[in-house]
Order: C-alpha cells, then sequence, then structure tokens
C-alpha cells in the first residue's frame, strides 16, 4: 500500500498510524509532501493576538499538545516514511524563517520527523506549485513503481489499463465514477473469466458481478449500473 500526503495531510496520516497497532497493510510506503509536521508560527500568533481561532489550526500552535506527540510512537512494523519537503519560495517579500512561501523549512524537517523517516529529498518549489513540479512528480512515479504490488503480474496488466469513460454524470456519484474510470478494465477481465480471483473476497465480487448474489457494496453496485448502461462493452481477451 501506498499514501501520499501533501501539507496538512501528511500530519494527518502521521496522527492515524499513531492510533493503529499494525500497518494497513503487509508494508506501507508513506509519502508526505511539503507537511508541517513541527506545527505552523501563525497558528501561535493567532492565539497569542486573541483571535477566534479554529480548533484544527489551533492544534497546528508548535507548543500544541497535538505538535508535540505527534511523533509520540515509532512508527508500525514494515511502514516506511519518506519525506518530501519544498525549498522554493517565489514571494517578493520574504519574511521570517525559510520557507515553501508557506510552511517554514524547519517545520517541514523537525528532528522528530527526520529520525522516524528513511529518506527526505527536497525540491526547489513552493508550497502548492510542488504539486505540479515536473521533478517532483517524476521522482514521486519511481517510487510509486519501486514498491512491490500484492497483485500477480497478470492482473497488474489489467489493473494497470485504467477504466471507462462514464458518459452518464447524473446516474453516477462521484465515487461510482472514480470506480469505473479508474478500476474498469481490471473488473471487466475478472466479470469475463481472463482473470481469475485471487482469495475469497474476489470470488464473491465476482459472483455479484454475474448476478447470482446481490449487491450490497458501492462498487458492486457501481459496476452492475455500468453495464446496465452500457451493453456493448468492448470484448477484451488476455
Amino acid at each position: 500500500m501506498i499514501i501520499v500526503a501533501h501539507s496538512m495531510g501528511g500530519i494527518v496520516i502521521r496522527e492515524a498510524l499513531n492510533l493503529t497497532e499494525k500497518a494497513p497493510a503487509p508494508e506501507l510506503l508513506f509519502i508526505s509532501i511539503a507537511s508541517p509536521f513541527g506545527g505552523h508560527p501563525a497558528a501561535a500568533s493567532g492565539e497569542e493576538n486573541g483571535l477566534l481561532v479554529l480548533p484544527s489550526w489551533r492544534d497546528l500552535n508548535p507548543a500544541s499538545d497535538f505538535v508535540q506527540n505527534l511523533f509520540r510512537r515509532p512508527l508500525p512494523e514494515k511502514v516506511q516514511h519518506l519525506l518530501i519537503y519544498a525549498y522554493g519560495n517565489n514571494n517578493t517579500l520574504k519574511l521570517g524563517a525559510n520557507n515553501d512561501g508557506v510552511v517554514p523549512l524547519h517545520s517541514q524537517l523537525v528532528t522528530a520527523a527526520q529520525l522516524q523517516t528513511y529518506k527526505q529529498i527536497g525540491f526547489n518549489a513552493g508550497h502548492t506549485e510542488i504539486l505540479t513540479n515536473p521533478e517532483t512528480v517524476q521522482y514521486v512515479i519511481q517510487q510509486l513503481q519501486s514498491v512491490n504490488t500484492l497483485l500477480p503480474p497478470e492482473h497488474m496488466v489489467w489493473f494497470r489499463k485504467g477504466g471507462f469513460k462514464v458518459e452518464r454524470d447524473s446516474d453516477f456519484s462521484k465515487a461510482e465514477k472514480y470506480f469505473i474510470e479508474h478500476f474498469g478494465y481490471y473488473i471487466h477481465a475478472l466479470d469475463k473469466g481472463i482473470l481469475k480471483p485471487l482469495d475469497e473476497e474476489q470470488t464473491q465480487f465476482v459472483s455479484i458481478l454475474r448476478h447470482k448474489q446481490p449487491a450490497t457494496h458501492p462498487a458492486e453496485k457501481a459496476w452492475l449500473k455500468y453495464k446496465k448502461f452500457n451493453p456493448d462493452l468492448p470484448v477484451i481477451r488476455e
């Protein structure tokens, strides 16, 4: 499993890992990008000046219990944390500590975070720009490709094909549309028997797709609905 999280997302994931006894997968790569692991000085300034501060912003105070205890536990076994930091700042007026235009560099690279990472790498991009920076994108893709998947090669071939275009937007929720457009070919191959189910869960899933059991999961309902609206799905072969 791979989790990529930007900015506050990195803090959310790190706290979630504090609350789990073991990794949610046999192996987990956690990639954080420009995350303020050491908090943000503006949060402290807001409190000091008597401003009304949202609880989530108050938690970003570097002196808050949340920030101080964010690394209270080691990462679960077989979880690796790759820390990507941003140091590009295109602001004409640069105030305070070195930063990416939003998050101070010392917060992204707080010692407690570095001690729990297996690697840190920085890119000359701003806090938001780093998400579209070509070097960053290419690097993250390389990391994703280096992680072993639980799917065998013949399943990965279909998984990587993506999915089908959903034309009837009004008939599908955003989650259903995402499922069809990203995993459609893989599900189609399972449904047509090109791929054999890997476990009991997939076996049951295929049984539902073939109308042998009632659909209960949103993904099951989405695919059955899509097949109903698109009876002439392309014939696929190995």
